[in-house]
């Protein structure tokens, strides 16, 4: 049974949690000092702006002062939006509000003596129309405060929000009740640019202890202090919520739960969210702030990388929502059903219907998906979702194949190529119809899954330890759009269920860092044993004029290059089947003297075949014309690759594989080529890597050493992955890879 609020879901442990947190006055007052004081910490910079980030305005006054005096704690987070508006906002003023929002910013608006004034949204990010802000503000006098909401968790674009509030000289207030912990895509995490932040730990909500909220100035101003601790009966009620939301997971295993909640509401021990007081003069408890300490510091050490939830726009929502119920998913509370939610204060609201009409279409059709839950829950809804989308819904994934010879050499598919490269710069041959094309000729189903944005070239590999979908060198995608990145992975799980693969194996065009290792983690993926194609590796700038990669050299490295004429060695290079077939027989030579396994020569001729032109064989010789050094060149996009290599027993003497590099450099350069991979070395440090050798040789030419993120697997049967991972762990050891 999924359902849509945390606080509905805790575990056993952190419903005990909840229940036994001890308070008491003087350990009440401590909790809440500790809150704010890491409140004040994370959200309250230094006086001078971080460096880098110069769309940070300097900040008007001592943040390292008593944080008392800049955060206050109240018992709902509607309070604390209130008290904020009323530090900052003059009585009287217009505050600026997005169309999709919820009753308690509307009361809070009010609450502090001013005026909501609506703006329609982007239905494709349910953000702010920034023209339509920027239309109503003109027509609009006296406005004192734009609230930056981040619908859902879904970043807004802070920096043209804050072009027009400076244009228009109007303050900002974040509202983090949806996106505590996240960032906005210019990098600056949510909380830390505008005038005020506020955040609502109610139900729901990013921080989830069932009722309160805080409020952070930023500049100028006072926060009211409250003064008066709840009511008995709101504190029981947010005491044993954890407790109903469990009885009421059970009556909807038996299909009580409309009746069990009923009762429940009838006794006043729930109440719904969109009912929670607004009084300013109502402290946190302390207890709560304990608890919301805890997973804020859990927040600020893991950042969430998506939105709270992912949105969808649907026709017949009343017939999904009923399909979603009756396969196990409690999403009554759609957020929003109605532009100002809930539906039963619309009258209150007094929402301008004609002024905001694509907030008004867009709440008759959306339908969001919490993300916090396990990747295999979330697609059975979003397969019940999908074939309701409609056109202006965020961009449907088309999954092609398997895909034919044809298909994979038409212009049409080469075209789109081209196009993809231009957008994901990153992208090199691995993602390539000609790549697809090679795997298809040995054997192996390939498909694609794209769409506008996103790229995925996937293969399906046949093993005896188990079939599994290899993505090499993807998927290429907007990875900061989480959205798109999961709906994505939504489809390659269903496409490999489909081929009956045990796993899905990627290692994408990632940096190795920790938040590209988090990211590919909350998509429900673990390291994988074996390597996926070079993950350490030597990348040259090929835009740098000759003299400057010459320059770049190392010292030895430049004294090979040049030592060509004295030995007279000669490079010449092209792709007849007579060369790769010699140059496989030279492999088999190289790799029993240097212990790897080379490729087999169907591989290398499916290589041939199927990239045409752009692989090519570079061979140099001696002045006796005998073979030195043989090196594979495959060219994509904006990259080539020293994919294959292979050397006689001549080259230990003669510099030919320096001289045939250097052949391939300059004439990369004339093709504009921007870059060049000169394809695996060993990690960093590891002297005694089977490539350290190698690894020598290649960053003698410069460049960048490059970490990708290693290969990841996705599984999907658990027991069969395991007799997988047996086999590849052992056949890494015995192989020393």
């Amino acid at each position: 049974m999924v359902f849509l609020g945390q606080a509905s879901n805790y575990s056993a442990r952190q419903t005990l949690r909840h229940l036994f947190s001890l308070n008491g006055r003087r350990r009440g007052e401590q909790k809440r000092q500790q809150l704010r004081q890491t409140l004040a910490e994370h959200y309250l910079p230094q006086v001078k702006p971080a460096e880098g980030n110069q769309n940070q305005e300097p900040l008007a006054f001592n943040c390292n002062s008593d944080p008392a005096s800049r955060v206050q704690l109240y018992h709902t987070g509607r309070s604390a939006l209130a008290a904020a508006f009323k530090a900052l906002a003059p009585e009287g003023t217009n505050i600026i509000v997005p169309g999709l929002t919820c009753i308690a910013v509307v009361r809070a608006v009010r609450a502090a003596g001013c005026t909501p004034v609506f703006v329609d949204i982007d239905p494709k990010t349910l953000q702010y129309d920034f023209e339509s802000l920027d239309k109503t503000i003109n027509l609009c006098y006296n406005v004192s405060i734009i609230v930056a909401q981040n619908t859902l968790g879904l970043p807004l674009d802070m920096s043209k929000l804050q072009e027009i509030a400076q244009k228009h000289h109007i303050r900002i207030v974040e509202d983090l009740a949806h996106c505590a912990g996240r960032f906005y895509r210019d990098g600056r995490e949510m909380g830390t640019v505008g005038d005020a932040t506020v955040l609502s730990f109610g139900k729901g909500k990013a921080i989830d202890t069932i009722e309160g909220g805080a409020a952070i100035l930023r500049t100028e101003g006072e926060l009211a202090e409250p003064q008066h601790t709840p009511k008995l009966p709101d504190r029981l009620r947010d005491r044993w919520y954890p407790v109903f939301g469990a009885m009421m997971r059970g009556a909807a295993h038996v299909k009580l739960e409309k009746i069990m909640t009923g009762l429940l509401l009838k006794f006043h021990w729930i109440t719904k969210s969109a009912d929670a007081k607004l009084d300013i003069d109502e402290k946190l408890p302390g207890w709560q702030a304990g608890l919301v300490n805890r997973q804020l510091q859990q927040l600020f050490q893991n950042p969430p990388l998506g939105p709270l939830r992912e949105f969808y726009l649907v026709d017949r929502r009343d017939e999904v929502l009923r399909k979603l119920r009756k396969a196990g998913y409690r999403l009554d509370e759609i957020w929003y059903d109605t532009p100002v939610s809930p539906v039963r204060y619309a009258k209150e609201a007094n929402f301008p219907d004609s002024e905001c009409p694509e907030t008004v279409r867009l709440a008759k059709q959306i339908i969001n998906l919490p993300t916090w839950y396990p990747p295999r829950k979330l697609d059975r809804a979003r397969r019940i979702i999908e074939p309701y989308m409609i056109d202006s819904a965020p961009d449907a994934i088309e999954c092609l194949g398997p895909l034919s010879s044809e298909e994979l050499t038409s212009p049409k598919l080469q075209t789109a190529w081209r196009a993809m490269v231009e957008e994901h710069p990153e992208a090199n041959f691995l993602q390539s119809p000609n790549w697809g094309e090679t795997n298809r000729l040995v054997g192996h189903r390939i498909f694609l899954l794209q769409s506008s944005h996103s790229w995925c070239l996937a293969i399906v590999k046949n093993a005896k330890r188990g079939r599994y979908l290899e993505l090499p060198g993807g998927p290429l995608t907007d990875w900061q759009d989480y959205q798109a990145t999961q709906r994505l992975f939504s489809c390659l799980r269903d496409l490999a269920r489909q081929e009956k693969c045990v796993f899905i194996r990627l290692r994408p065009q990632l940096n190795r860092t920790q938040h590209h290792e988090q990211l590919l983690f909350t998509l429900g993926t673990r390291p994988a044993p074996m390597h996926l194609h070079a993950e350490h590796t030597v990348m040259l700038d090929l835009t740098q004029s000759e003299t400057d990669l010459l320059a770049a050299m190392r010292r030895q490295t430049r004294y090979e290059v040049r030592r060509q004429d004295k030995f007279g060695i000669t490079v010449e290079h092209n792709n007849s089947q007579e060369l790769f077939q010699e140059f496989h027989q030279v492999q088999l030579d190289t790799a029993r003297r240097q212990g790897f396994v080379p490729p087999n020569l169907d591989m290398l001729m499916a290589e041939r075949t199927a990239f045409g032109d752009q692989a090519t064989i570079y061979l140099s010789r001696s002045s006796e014309h005998e073979p030195i050094a043989y090196g594979l060149i495959l060219v994509s996009g904006l990259e080539a690759e020293y994919f294959e290599a292979a050397s006689t027993d001549l080259g230990r003497k003669l510099p030919g594989a320096y001289t045939l590099q250097w052949q391939v450099i300059r004439d990369l350069k004339a093709q504009g080529i921007k870059r060049y991979n000169l394809w695996g070395i060993a990690p960093l440090g590891q002297k005694h890597h089977r490539y350290a050798g190698v690894t020598t040789f290649k960053t003698g030419f410069g460049g960048d050493i490059i970490e990708y993120l290693p290969a990841q697997d996705l599984v999907l049967r658990r027991g069969r992955y395991l007799l997988n991972l047996a086999i590849e762990t052992l056949r890494k050891k015995i192989r020393h890879l």
